[in-house]
């Protein structure tokens, strides 16, 4: 059953089984943690690469079962439901899912749909599951069992679906140090990955599923002006964690940090009038990294609600608020024709 416990906050904890075929049942505790941390390496770096780092969670680790040695972490989604339903459910999520599943998401939410109500109907819960909470469920067990096919598929597979070292360079790098920490133990000769009691990776193929990581700096940086309707700000300027949550005016779900200094300025001074549902007028810098845009920094709040705070910029301007911002390395050239004033 895909969903084992439920945390402190009833939350749902979606379990991640690995099984180890090794002789006495036993396993040694350094492969045991070792495996555990590269799993979480890889979870992150799914985070980051497919989520821009917008997930919360949490993992677990649960006793194993008796018989053929299973370790069992757990998963649970703190924060970042937007996000995450956002990309799975979107063209990109559609693609990558399938690609390593074998089964589209809508397939995957028929399937699993009901079975997921089922287990968030708690006896200590009798009202109504909203549908949001449905969808984030479904979109975590997609999430998690994805990343188990991610580790079961050899190199050469991941390719044919267009996933390559160069474009998710750290969940490779875990994927690779997880089966490194496999090798160094003589005793494990085939491992599986989910419910089913299988190991069909055996020991002779963990070599197939290593590939060397040669990173590609292909990112670049675009500006855009945009209207936004803040749902979920953070007034916290130092809080890296989370950032600002809101929609455009086509209603999509823009993922955010502001690094105005005017702005927060005018924050401190008390100048910033904020209401239920905030209107911004603000110039983004976004990463366009490997052909996905991330990472949306706000350089220039233009207006509040019905406060205006400035003029607009120009690509010079912003480029100079980016590269003192620290997130942009500092370039030796001006800007191109394309981005003159």
């Amino acid at each position: 059953m895909p969903i084992i416990a439920f945390d402190p906050a009833n939350r749902p904890i979606f379990s991640i089984p690995f099984h180890f075929d090794v002789a006495g049942h036993k396993i040694a505790l350094s492969t045991f943690v070792e495996t555990s941390v590269e799993y979480e390496r890889l979870f992150e770096a799914l985070n980051q690469e497919l989520f821009s780092g917008e997930l919360q969670y949490k993992l677990y680790v649960f006793a194993p079962e008796p018989g053929s040695f299973k370790s069992t972490l757990g998963v649970v989604i703190i924060a970042g439901f937007s996000a995450l339903t956002a990309t799975i459910f979107g063209d990109f999520g559609e693609g990558f899912v399938e690609g390593l599943t074998g089964k589209p998401t809508h397939e995957w939410g028929q399937e699993i749909g009901n079975r997921i109500r089922q287990e968030l109907s708690t006896e200590s819960r009798s009202d109504a599951i909203p549908d949001d909470e449905i969808e984030s469920a479904i979109s975590t067990e997609i999430l998690v069992n994805s990343s188990e096919r991610f580790l079961e598929k050899r190199t050469s597979e991941l390719a044919q679906i267009g996933l390559s070292p160069e474009d998710y360079p750290e969940s490779f790098a875990a994927k690779n140090a997880f089966y490194d920490a496999l090798e160094l133990n003589p005793q494990i000769k085939s491992v599986g990955f989910g419910d089913s009691p299988e190991t069909p990776v055996s020991r002779e193929d963990f070599s197939l599923r290593v590939t060397p990581v040669r990173p590609r700096d292909d990112s670049t940086w675009e500006f855009e002006t945009r209207k936004i309707f803040v749902t979920s700000p953070n007034w916290d300027q130092n809080d890296k964690q989370r950032g600002w949550k809101g929609r455009d005016s086509k209603g999509s779900f823009v993922f955010f940090t502001i690094y105005d200094p005017h702005f927060w300025l005018r924050y401190e001074n008390g100048e910033v009038n904020s209401g239920t549902i905030d209107e911004l007028v603000v110039q983004f810098a976004v990463k366009v990294e490997n052909g996905r845009r991330k990472n949306r920094i706000v350089l220039n709040v233009i207006s509040y609600n019905d406060d205006d705070f400035g003029a607009e910029m120009s690509a010079r301007q912003l480029w100079g608020v980016l590269e003192k911002s620290g997130v942009a390395p500092i370039r030796d050239n001006g800007p191109t024709f394309f981005e003159e004033d």
